[in-house]
């Protein structure tokens, strides 16, 4: 569950806001920086996989921030939550690739991809053997690479 990865993702927005460990770890000031380096990332990374003609496996993306659906509620003024929900104390949480960009044109455009629960959430298991098996190629996109 989220629990598992907490530590790992404040780590890495520490990181990724580029202000070491004495930024906040929620908020738009640390939500911002991070969401832009998914972005540039998600970009090279489907770049790759479709030059390679593999599916693309998305890891965790770790973000700072909720995300307002009816544009009414005004999340930036309660810490980058839901007003009322401070006190769950939820952020950092792992994205959903909707908070990022729309999985449903991507689908529609063909661009072959897993969110990280396809291997590693909940059903998992359902996932056959051959698939899970398979040999993965790991490609390291390098920052700058390519114009970006």
């Amino acid at each position: 569950g989220l629990n598992a990865h907490l530590p790992e993702i404040e780590h890495h927005l520490r990181l990724l806001s580029g202000r070491g460990t004495v930024v906040p770890i929620s908020g738009l000031n640390a939500h911002l920086p991070v969401i832009e380096h998914h972005l540039r990332s998600l970009r090279g990374a489907l770049a790759a996989a479709q030059a390679l003609r593999r599916t693309l496996l998305l890891p965790p993306l770790p973000c700072a921030c909720d995300k307002t659906w009816g544009g009414h509620d005004n999340i930036f003024k309660s810490q980058c939550m839901y007003p009322g929900a401070q006190d769950g104390r939820y952020l950092p949480l792992v994205c959903p690739l909707d908070h990022l960009v729309s999985p449903s044109a991507w689908m529609e455009a063909g661009v072959d991809f897993r969110t990280h629960g396809f291997m590693y959430g909940p059903h998992a298991h359902r996932v056959p053997a051959h698939v899970r098996e398979a040999p993965v190629a790991h490609v390291e996109v390098r920052p700058g690479a390519g114009g970006g």
